[in-house]
């Protein structure tokens, strides 16, 4: 079961997507993925936070009529929820007070009035710590009306909150340069241009980064700044790439009319009317339409100007007379127009209505000068308020780090301590490991030489039974055997390593002395390939030895002699690619009709030092056992040594 918090975290995916998709433009699929998820909703809670993400589609179209009406739905359904403190309802109270500061401000120019609803959605939405991103907005909403309003240090206080906020919870770079525009525009407004022109740089940095939504706001509001400086040809620039951007895109019509309306006045004051008068009738048809009284009035405002320019005094009084001041108009544009109707009145020689304008703009421009005054050392009040906060921050921050730096250093010192009694106990480890591997090597080689010393006294018996035989049967003696014998033993015990030729060679003197006491029957076979040089390959002493043994005491002696059948012992050399295969077959009984229950002594130490031979070479020695079958049926067992190439058979 998903909790309330789940459910918001939801929603605010959702909201994300449809913002995305409005920021490219992509209206149709924004609506259609509202209206989808509007039929799918779980309850009308939900239903409802749809209806506000479809509000915000109509008002990146703005359309007024259809916003309202969105937000009186949603008015009338947190009506109708009186009594609930669900987490969710609270968030629909929070947008509902912002959809109507947007309306407010953005539609009907009622700045005073979005401002008493921005900052109810501001006391809602502070209670929910999960909405700081909408709480970022809020503040900014509000920064602006203030900017609006002419209450310009209001505003910079609203946006300097914004900030510390955005920078808490790490806001992208496009809000960033959204609230460093609200700000650079305040000092415009301020007339502050030497400030706004450090904080329009700190935006223009971001340019790249900004949506088309961001990016016209720049373009517009730098526009109005150099306008407002009188830096006409710079301000067109910029009035032209933002006509540039809006006419890209069908859906940006409203924000390509108001920029018209700028780009108008750039004509007008650059003398280019026939470029002025096509704009104004084009856009003032649009804001008409639209019911849009601030941009109308700028427009009109533009029409008194040309109309003096022309020398047509009387179409200039019709206009004023017809457009009137709108109480809640905003000051900038209360000033504009009077500064033109103190000229007209001047021309006119109308020294009464000159008068009364000029108390009314003297009023005015006191009041703005004044507050202007005020609200600039107000302002710089604040910022310093706001640097002596970032100044207590940042010792608070030294503290810490101070702090941080003393348990580091100990944590340091407790590393480097446990450390060094890791590499103490490591060494200690080590030497222990030394220690047993020396023995294991030490035991291996005692082992080697203990069956290599046991061939020995067995051959000497197997020599001196066969010389009594022959004794008792009447033959002559003949002790060169047992001197062979008992000269190679000595020879190789002291051995670890000997060469191929030399093992076959013991080996051929093994099977005769043995072929004594196995029969007539037994015969001894090599094959050796013509790529293999018996005098090059090394491999250990008597390895071979102790199969070949093994092959003829538990494989040929236990086999019934068969008339015409021989038993036999084949050893087959060939070359591999990295060193020499030798493979030992006999012919015998097999290991799986054996019955062995464990594996020899030889066999077992033969496997033991291979291991041990191996953990000191790069490149592996192996050796494998087990049954054969030979092409005419027999059965038998096949012993395999590999030998690499660059091999040490020297225990360490």
């Amino acid at each position: 079961m998903c909790s309330e918090n789940d459910g918001l975290s939801e929603m605010d995916f959702m909201g994300k997507e449809v913002e995305l998709l409005l920021s490219e433009g992509k209206m149709e699929q924004a609506r259609n993925f509202i209206a989808d998820n509007k039929r799918q909703a779980k309850d009308s809670t939900e239903y409802y936070q749809f209806v506000v993400l479809e509000a915000k589609c109509y008002f990146v179209k703005m359309e007024t009529d259809s916003f309202y009406a969105c937000h009186q739905q949603l008015k009338q359904f947190v009506k109708s929820q009186r009594g609930s403190n669900s987490i969710k309802l609270k968030k629909l109270q929070a947008e509902m007070m912002l959809q109507r500061g947007v309306y407010e401000a953005k539609m009907v120019g009622r700045m005073d009035t979005a401002l008493v609803y921005y900052k109810q959605a501001l006391d809602i939405i502070s209670q929910l710590p999960h909405m700081q991103s909408n709480r970022l907005m809020t503040l900014t909403n509000i920064a602006d009306a203030y900017k609006h309003l002419g209450m310009f240090d209001q505003s910079v206080n609203y946006y300097l909150q914004a900030m510390e906020l955005g920078d808490s919870i790490g806001m992208d770079e496009v809000t960033q340069a959204s609230i460093d525009i609200g700000i650079a525009s305040a000092y415009t407004s301020m007339g502050n241009f030497e400030q706004s022109a450090l904080w329009w740089d700190r935006a223009g940095k971001m340019k790249p980064k900004m949506g088309r939504n961001e990016l016209f706001h720049y373009l517009n509001n730098r526009g109005n700044d150099l306008f407002l400086q009188e830096r006409y040809e710079e301000a067109l620039r910029y009035f032209l790439e933002e006509d540039s951007l809006t006419s890209h895109h069908s859906d940006m019509q409203w924000e390509r009319m108001f920029g018209h309306a700028n780009l108008s006045h750039i004509y007008i004051k650059l003398n280019q009317k026939e470029k002025a008068l096509p704009m104004l009738d084009e856009i003032e048809q649009f804001f008409r339409k639209e019911g849009q009284q601030i941009p109308l009035y700028y427009i009109i405002t533009q029409r008194i100007e040309l109309a003096m320019l022309d020398g047509n005094i009387a179409e200039a009084l019709r206009l004023q007379k017809e457009s009137g001041m709108p109480d809640r108009m905003i000051p900038d544009q209360k000033m504009l127009r009077l500064r033109l109707l103190l000229n007209l009145y001047q021309q006119l020689n109308d020294w009464r209505h000159h008068s009364e304008v000029g108390i009314i703009y003297k009023q005015l421009q006191d009041s703005i000068m004044t507050d202007k005054v005020k609200k600039q050392f107000s302002e710089v009040l604040i910022r310093h308020e706001h640097e002596r906060e970032l100044t207590e921050k940042q010792q608070e921050l030294e503290r810490m780090n101070l702090s941080f730096c003393w348990s580091l250093f100990l944590l340091a010192v407790l590393i480097i301590v446990i450390v060094l009694l890791a590499i103490i106990s490591y060494q200690k480890l080590k030497e222990q490991q030394l220690k047993e591997q020396n023995m294991q090597y030490r035991i291996a080689s005692l082992r080697m030489e203990t069956v290599r010393n046991r061939i020995t006294p067995h051959f000497i018996a197997n020599a001196l039974t066969i010389e009594m035989l022959a004794q008792v049967e009447g033959k002559k003696p003949n002790l060169d055997s047992l001197v062979q014998l008992l000269h190679r033993g000595i020879e190789m015990t002291g051995m670890e390593q000997i060469t191929l030729s030399e093992e076959l060679e013991f080996i051929e003197f093994y099977c005769h002395v043995e072929s004594q006491i196995i029969g007539p029957d037994f015969v001894l076979r090599k094959e050796l390939a013509d790529d293999v040089d018996p005098d090059m390959v090394m491999l250990p002493a008597m390895f071979m030895q102790i199969v070949v043994e093994n092959a003829l005491k538990h494989g040929l002696l236990p086999k019934p002699r068969q008339e015409g059948h021989e038993r036999m012992i084949l050893i087959r050399v060939t070359h591999k690619e990295t060193g020499t295969q030798v493979d030992i077959i006999d012919n015998g009984i097999g290991m799986l009709r054996g019955k062995k229950t464990k594996k020899q002594i030889g066999l077992s130490v033969v496997e033991e030092t291979i291991a041990l031979l191996n953990e000191q070479n790069h490149e592996k020695m192996w050796f494998s056992i087990g049954d054969y079958v030979h092409a005419n049926g027999d059965t038998g067992c096949c012993s395999t040594f590999y030998l690499p190439n660059q091999y040490k058979y020297v225990l360490n």
